[in-house]
C-alpha cells in the first residue's frame, strides 16, 4: 500500500471501555489502517497505560503515533493549528456499539461536545466514523447523533441491523463496512494445537441472563467428553467472577481452566487452543474465529441483535443458538469462511482509503 501520510493528520481520543480487550482490538486495527495514510495524534489522557500500549501497537506497520496528554482541549488546539497550516486534518470517532438512551446530564455534556466539534469544523477539521453499530437509541441519544452527523464526512456502520435502525430513526448512514476486527486478516494467525472447548460470557444484564447462560453451559458441558479440556475465558473484567465461578463448578473434570485475558495477544494465545468458542460477546467470537475456532453465538434475540446481524452478514447465521434453548445435542459447528474475511479486510482498506481521497 502506498504511503500517503505527508499531508494528512488524524486525531482520535481513547475514551472507551478500558476493561474490554475487544475494544482495544478494534481501536488498534483502526489505527493500523489509518497509519498508512496519515500521521496520528491520539488522546490517551484518560486511558490506563496498559490499554494505551495495547492499542498503540503498530509493529510491522507504517507510521508512528504522537500522544495527546492534556485531553480534549489539546485535541481542539492542535487540530485547528495544524489545519490552519494547510494540512488536511481528520477526527475519527471510535468504532463501538452504541445503544440506549442518554440521561439529561449526558445529553447536556454531549451537546457541549458537539458544539466543540462544530467549532473545529469551522477551521476545516473533517469528522469520520467507521465501524459503529447502534441499537435501541432513545430520543436524546438520537438527537445527539443527528447533530453530530451534520458534521461527519463519512459514516459507515458495521452491520445491516444498524442500517435498518438508522432508517427507522431517519438518521444518515453512508453504507456498510466490516467490523474493524477483520483487519486482523491482513496477517495469518500463528498455528496452535486445538483440543479444547472455550466459553466466554457476559451476564451483566440481569439475573435471568445469568441463569440462562449457566443452564446452557451445563447442557454443553454434559455433552463434552472428558478428553476435551474446558477453557473459561474472560476478556472483560466484569466477566471475571462469573467465568471463574463456572470453572470452579466444573472443576471435578480432568482439565478445566479459568483464563483471564489482559491484552490482545494474550487473548489470542488463550483462544488458540479452542476448536469451538461459545459466547455472547462479539469480539470473543470473532477473535476465537480468527484463531481457528468454530464460533457459536449464544444469544438473547432481543439483547444481542448486533451479534445476530453481524453473523448473518458473514454467512454464519446457522451457528447462532438461543440461550434459552437447552441443547439436546451440541449445535452443528461451521467455521468462518477465511476467504470472506480476507475480502472484509480489503473492504476496510478501501473504506479508509476513501476517507483520504
Amino acid at each position: 500500500m502506498v504511503n500517503e501520510r505527508l499531508d494528512n493528520v488524524s486525531f482520535l481520543r481513547l475514551k472507551t471501555q478500558f476493561e474490554n480487550v475487544g475494544d482495544a482490538l478494534i481501536n488498534r486495527e483502526l489505527l493500523r489502517k489509518i497509519s498508512s495514510y496519515s500521521e496520528i495524534y491520539i488522546d490517551t489522557s484518560k486511558a490506563p497505560i496498559h490499554f494505551s500500549e495495547d492499542v498503540i501497537n503498530l509493529s510491522g506497520y507504517n507510521g508512528t503515533v504522537k500522544h495527546i496528554k492534556y485531553g480534549f482541549v489539546e485535541v481542539i488546539y492542535r487540530s485547528i493549528s495544524i489545519s490552519l497550516k494547510g494540512q488536511r486534518v481528520y477526527y475519527f470517532f471510535l468504532p463501538s456499539g452504541i445503544g440506549g438512551e442518554k440521561s439529561r446530564l449526558s445529553f447536556a455534556t454531549g451537546t457541549m461536545i458537539n458544539c466543540a466539534y462544530r467549532f473545529m469544523a469551522l477551521f476545516g477539521v473533517n469528522f469520520v466514523h467507521l465501524g459503529a453499530s447502534y441499537s435501541g437509541l432513545g430520543r436524546r441519544a438520537s438527537a445527539l447523533l443527528k447533530s453530530r452527523l451534520r458534521l461527519t464526512k463519512m459514516h459507515l456502520v458495521r452491520d445491516s441491523g444498524t442500517v435498518l435502525h438508522l432508517e427507522e430513526l431517519r438518521l444518515r448512514c453512508d453504507g456498510l463496512v466490516p467490523d474493524m476486527s477483520f483487519g486482523l486478516y491482513a496477517k495469518e494467525p500463528k498455528s496452535m494445537d486445538k483440543d479444547a472447548i472455550a466459553f466466554s460470557f457476559r451476564v451483566d444484564r440481569g439475573e435471568q441472563e445469568r441463569n440462562s447462560v449457566e443452564n446452557f453451559v451445563d447442557g454443553i458441558v454434559a455433552q463434552c467428553s472428558d478428553e476435551h479440556p474446558l477453557l473459561f475465558i474472560s476478556q472483560v473484567r466484569r466477566d471475571d467472577a462469573f467465568m471463574r465461578h463456572l470453572a470452579k463448578k466444573y472443576g471435578h473434570r480432568p482439565d478445566v481452566q479459568f483464563l483471564k485475558a489482559m491484552s490482545i495477544e494474550e487473548t489470542f494465545d488463550k483462544y488458540g487452543r479452542a476448536s469451538a468458542i461459545y459466547s455472547n460477546r462479539l469480539h470473543s467470537l470473532l477473535m476465537g474465529a480468527y484463531m481457528g475456532a468454530a464460533p457459536v453465538p449464544v444469544v438473547d434475540n432481543h439483547k444481542d441483535r448486533k451479534i445476530i446481524s453481524i453473523f448473518g452478514d458473514i454467512g454464519l447465521a446457522e451457528n447462532i443458538v438461543n440461550v434459552g434453548d437447552l441443547p439436546e445435542k451440541k449445535p452443528r459447528l461451521a467455521y468462518i469462511n477465511r476467504r470472506l474475511c480476507f475480502d472484509a479486510n480489503a473492504k476496510l482498506d478501501q473504506a479508509v482509503q476513501a476517507v483520504f481521497h
